[in-house]
């Protein structure tokens, strides 16, 4: 979890130093205030260089630049974005530069409807209460049993990341888009139960 930072970038991986590796997965990238993009990978003159974003919420920063994410790869590169969610209104969810074959995008919620990939949907995800920093998903929110089963095993609470919600249906798969995964409890009507409050 990366919460009200301040500065250029919440998080920059050079691209031109040799083959590197950032995966970036289940994470929460909220109420930051940046100049520059919120993710960097530049310059791009490296070759093999692999970044995997997954299974992440992105929320309510405070952007400089017209994208979240600016990626740059040279020969090999490889970027990932997936079963995340990128809720920053009025700014580009991905400026991407790099080989085509690089590129995989896919199962994610974004206000950013120029975004082009596998599984997308588009809108504003509804969170328990985002003014206050809670950024899980409400039962009523796009993004909820939406996703195939991804490979981690717990969400960002360490709570099951996998929970099929009888009473909604699968869009692409079980899996909760973001950070979060609403556990059985949250299925009732008090919100309570989805914040982590009800050990």
């Amino acid at each position: 979890s990366m919460r009200g930072n301040q500065g250029g970038k919440v998080i920059r991986m050079l691209t031109d130093q040799g083959p590197a590796i950032v995966d970036i997965h289940t994470c929460l990238l909220a109420d930051n205030t940046v100049t520059e993009q919120l993710v960097e990978a530049t310059p791009g003159g490296g070759v093999n260089d692999e970044m995997d974003i997954g299974d992440c919420t992105i929320a309510n920063n405070t952007i400089g630049a017209g994208d979240v994410i600016l990626a740059q790869f040279g020969d090999g590169g490889v970027f990932t974005l997936k079963d995340t969610i990128v809720a920053q209104p009025g700014r580009g969810a991905l400026d991407y530069a790099g080989p085509s074959s690089g590129l995989t995008v896919a199962y994610d919620l974004s206000n950013d409807t120029s975004m082009a990939g596998t599984g997308l949907t588009f809108g504003a995800p509804s969170f328990v209460d985002a003014g206050g920093g809670d950024y899980h998903l409400l039962l009523t929110s796009l993004g909820v049993d939406y996703a195939p089963a991804g490979s981690t095993s717990v969400d960002l609470d360490g709570r099951t990341r996998v929970v099929d919600l009888p009473e909604e249906p699968n869009v692409f798969g079980p899996m909760d888009l973001g950070a979060y995964e609403i556990q059985a409890a949250c299925s009732v009507s008090d919100t309570i139960f989805c914040n982590g409050f009800d050990d």
